[in-house]
């Protein structure tokens, strides 16, 4: 692999990514290249160091993580994305992002409360307004999602929603779900004393869609914005934190994530909403008002665990 890989087209990336993939875990090393980070193999007289070599970039990704943005900001097809994380052998099969499932099978997700499950290539939710907690999540730390011991960064990250689609809608007052949340507490739990940070459906159009944080239980409701979600119809969510105190949530009509539907940026967050190692789907809940349910289903989740697209 040379110095021409930044000039290839995806196809012949692919292939060529193919034809390395089998010994990439003996002759790996890395090489700036006017601040890029770009492949190279070297001949038989490094093999004593390679090995070495290999062992430092399996516990430092600064450099993977570096090749990787420059490849999904110039939409490439990568070795680098190919490899995934190296370290637990998660494999990411080409994609741009640090986990992206399209619920074609169970990745390891957990569900609360009936109707909430992974079939027929959906995430399904079913969720009402009540005191206990329903929803669907998953451990970041999982070798599936973004590998052991890995979480969202403490000052960006990404996380894009696609095709969230009602089949039912409760209009009532005060119904608020689904939230897609990252949060620092394993189950659907939105109100313990975690930390999320979510965008969140108000199906009464009371407020449409609104984003929300948590910092060790204390809740707040960041910003909200008036719209009418509609059954039937895809909606494409973007929640995105920018900075440690800055987060975005937008909804889109395609997967172009153009926000042309509704938009909120530049809202303020604590600092110390930190240690976000799970993905969560779940329903608000509170004592007095049961019975108030939305029902539908997810198409796709892509993740971007420490950059923005």
């Amino acid at each position: 692999m040379n110095n021409q890989l930044l000039f290839k087209t995806p196809k012949q990336l692919a292939k060529e990514c193919e034809n390395y993939k089998s010994n990439l875990k003996t002759n790996l090393i890395f090489n700036p290249i006017q601040n890029k980070k770009t492949l190279s193999s070297k001949n038989s007289n490094f093999q004593k160091s390679i090995q070495s070599q290999f062992n430092k970039i399996k516990n430092d990704f600064e450099l993977m993580k570096d090749f990787m943005k420059y490849s999904h900001k110039n939409n490439l097809l990568t070795c680098g994305m190919m490899l995934g994380n190296m370290n637990t052998g998660a494999y990411r099969g080409g994609s741009a992002f640090d986990y992206e499932d399209d619920f074609s099978s169970d990745k390891g997700w957990t569900f609360t409360g009936s109707g909430n499950s992974i079939s027929g290539g959906k995430l399904n939710f079913d969720l009402e307004r009540k005191a206990s907690h329903e929803g669907s999540w998953i451990a970041t730390g999982d070798a599936d999602v973004f590998g052991v011991g890995q979480q969202f960064s403490d000052t960006v990250w990404e996380m894009r929603w696609h095709g969230v689609n009602y089949s039912t809608i409760d209009a009532a007052n005060n119904q608020l779900s689904p939230y897609l949340s990252a949060t620092d507490n394993g189950g659907i739990d939105v109100e313990s004393s975690n930390d999320l940070l979510s965008a969140i459906f108000d199906t009464a159009g009371t407020f449409g869609l609104s984003a929300q944080s948590s910092d060790g239980g204390t809740r707040a409701t960041l910003s909200a914005v008036t719209y009418a979600w509609t059954t039937g119809v895809d909606y494409f969510i973007l929640t995105k934190r920018t900075s440690s105190t800055l987060l975005k949530v937008s909804a889109s009509s395609t997967d172009a994530f153009t926000e042309d539907l509704v938009s909120l940026s530049s809202l303020a967050i604590p600092s110390s909403v930190i240690n976000l190692d799970n993905i969560q789907v779940g329903n608000d809940h509170a004592g007095s008002t049961t019975g108030r349910t939305n029902v539908g289903t997810i198409d796709k989740l892509q993740a971007l665990k420490d950059s923005n697209s």
